[in-house]
């Protein structure tokens, strides 16, 4: 009986201190009397300090791992460190003008439909379609064009290249960022082709453009509806 009674009190000390360590982790929040009345399985239903503006929720030293809010964060000051904000810049094509290529010529307008269209027997023709919005400081991490290549079993093929113009004294500076080389189709295919990875950061005196090159064999053409860019943002 007496080792028996030895184990009970035992047990009772080690749960006693272990609740103290659950207590302690709260402390300045006011809820001592709060917690002594808690069981095992219970959950608080509100936690609120003994003064207004008083009390810390961990510190610099201990802090909480994750915070769960299925509601209204209501916060005076955030001082929340690097946050990752991305987005995308949707570019209809046929905000694009006709490049220096033009066997056939890219029709911008006149379609009805919003888009940037190639007619058949077109060889490498190009449309220059520009990149707004950019913010100096984000990232660029890849790009999609999307549109359709309409084929009656002949090739026609489409690459996208973004680039990037630097302004300089001595003349801009033009360079590849990134492309999508090559979308070659000999059947009806949805364009919807990305190029990802990239890491290109914006500076000031920076601007972006994608060159879009394509040739149409007979019976073929091509529709460009949008090049969609994704963006890291810096702020």
């Amino acid at each position: 009986m007496k080792r028996l009674i030895a184990i009970l009190l035992l047990v009772l000390l080690c749960s006693t201190l272990a609740f103290a360590q659950s207590a302690s982790d709260l402390t300045g929040l006011g809820m001592s009397a709060e917690l002594a009345e808690l069981e095992a399985g219970d959950k608080m239903q509100d936690a609120i300090p003994a003064a207004d503006d008083t009390s810390d929720l961990g510190s610099s030293s201990y802090e909480w791992k994750d915070l769960y809010v299925d509601g209204t964060a209501y916060i005076d000051t955030l001082n929340a460190g690097t946050v990752v904000d991305s987005y995308e810049i949707n570019v209809p094509c046929y905000l694009g003008a006709q490049g220096a290529t033009a066997t056939v010529g890219w029709v911008v307008t006149g379609t009805d439909k919003g888009l940037a269209t190639l007619a058949a027997s077109a060889t490498a023709d190009t449309l220059v379609i520009p990149i707004p919005g950019v913010k100096i400081g984000d990232t660029i991490t890849g790009f999609t064009i999307t549109g359709q290549i309409e084929s009656g079993g002949n090739t026609a093929t489409v690459d996208a290249d973004l680039r990037k113009l630097t302004t300089a004294a001595a003349g801009s500076a033009d360079a590849s960022v990134g492309a999508i080389t090559q979308i070659s189709k000999t059947a009806d295919y949805k364009i919807d082709d990305a190029k990802t990875g990239l890491t290109e950061v914006v500076a000031s005196g920076e601007s972006f453009y994608v060159l879009v090159t394509a040739t149409t064999a007979a019976s073929t053409d091509i529709e460009c509806a949008s090049i969609e860019v994704a963006i890291t943002s810096g702020s």
